[in-house]
């Protein structure tokens, strides 16, 4: 295993038993941020856990307000005397709002990981694991190179008439 082991471990020697745990942690979110978003969306449980922080800050903020208008709107339209949303019911409500969902552009917050920077560890061990695979194929390659070399050198025969490598 290469020495590149984990994205923490620098840091656990830096920081003594008397540091805050605040100070561990804030110094955890600024090697974090050294990682783009597609990297944590890359990584199936960080990428579910800013799908899951989504989906909650949606429903608690804009769900409402979406239900808010579509209902008011559907009221106005109901004492206008007009027809276009005479029989509009929550269901309607419902399938606008999975069309907002699936259409809106989602706009992650890392600050789920900014808070418990524990969380994002398998981003850390993911691109660990990846240094470590672009390693050996780097080390694959060179020995592959360095045999090639060698069967060119290792395959010429001596001719006594010539007295020259063939």
């Amino acid at each position: 295993m290469s020495k590149n082991t984990d994205c923490y471990d620098n840091l656990e020697n830096e920081f003594d038993e008397q540091t805050s745990e605040d100070a561990y942690i804030e110094a955890k979110w600024s090697n974090l941020q050294q990682f783009t978003m597609d990297e944590f969306l890359e990584c199936k449980h960080t990428k579910n856990l800013l799908e899951q922080e989504w989906d909650h800050s949606f429903e608690t903020t804009t769900q409402g307000e979406i239900e808010e208008i579509f209902t008011s709107f559907a009221k106005d339209m109901d004492y206008s005397g007009s027809n276009v949303l005479a029989l509009a019911d929550e269901r309607h409500s419902e399938n606008l709002l999975e069309l907002v969902r699936h259409h809106i552009d989602k706009q992650y917050s890392l600050q789920i990981f900014a808070d418990n920077p524990e969380l994002a560890e398998p981003v850390c061990y993911k691109r660990n694991e990846a240094f470590e695979q672009r390693l050996l194929l780097k080390k694959e390659t060179q020995k592959k190179e360095a045999q090639k070399k060698c069967n060119k050198k290792c395959n010429k025969q001596f001719n006594w008439l010539t007295k020259k490598y063939t």
